[in-house]
């Protein structure tokens, strides 16, 4: 992997809108029409970072993560943290189409875990379509632990943003979420 940088990026205005304009497309291809809008990562940057995989300059991969609080965590996991320390939340996950199956996502996840250290809890949540999902063999052979499954999971984030789910294709979405997680030392 020598010939992949990753990038943290922790202020919106450091992303250029061509950039800006490739996340968003793998956005709506891997998650939805409007799943990442522009606005909505803008705010969700203020507590968070975005790791960007870049290979030879062309952006391949990003990572969307996000500092919580115990109380936004979801409640399967609530308990498994101390109250007074604070969780990093793997929001999104996308790599370019062009370069899957090369190793970006497991980059990035690399990264994650050294950003993790400073945090007692990481959490993720994959979509349930019934299906196995890659990433799910992916986190149970990095040390996460299945927490359980959330029914209509994105329901509310869904109708808020009104972005159209890519796996039910319907606003309300109906889809559950499988929580997996890990606990730092």
């Amino acid at each position: 992997m020598k010939w992949m940088d990753i990038d943290e990026i922790r202020h919106f205005e450091q992303l250029d809108q061509s950039l800006l304009k490739q996340i968003i497309r793998w956005s709506d291809e891997a998650f939805g029409r409007g799943y990442l809008a522009e606005e909505y990562l803008q705010t969700q940057m203020l507590n968070g970072v975005l790791l960007l995989v870049k290979n030879k300059e062309q952006a391949s991969g990003v990572a969307l993560l996000l500092e919580q609080e115990q109380a936004d965590l979801p409640e399967l996991i609530r308990d498994k943290m101390n109250s007074d320390s604070k969780a990093l939340y793997r929001k999104s996950l996308i790599v370019n189409p062009n370069f899957r199956g090369k190793g970006i996502s497991k980059a990035l996840n690399k990264q994650i875990s050294i950003l993790a250290k400073s945090y007692h809890l990481v959490y993720s949540s994959l979509w349930n379509e019934g299906t196995p999902n890659r990433y799910e063999t992916q986190l149970l052979n990095e040390g996460y632990i299945e927490a359980g499954r959330i029914d209509n999971y994105w329901r509310v984030d869904n109708v808020s943003r009104a972005f159209v789910c890519a796996a039910c294709k319907k606003i309300p979405c109906s889809c559950s979420a499988n929580i997996f997680y890990q606990l730092k030392p």
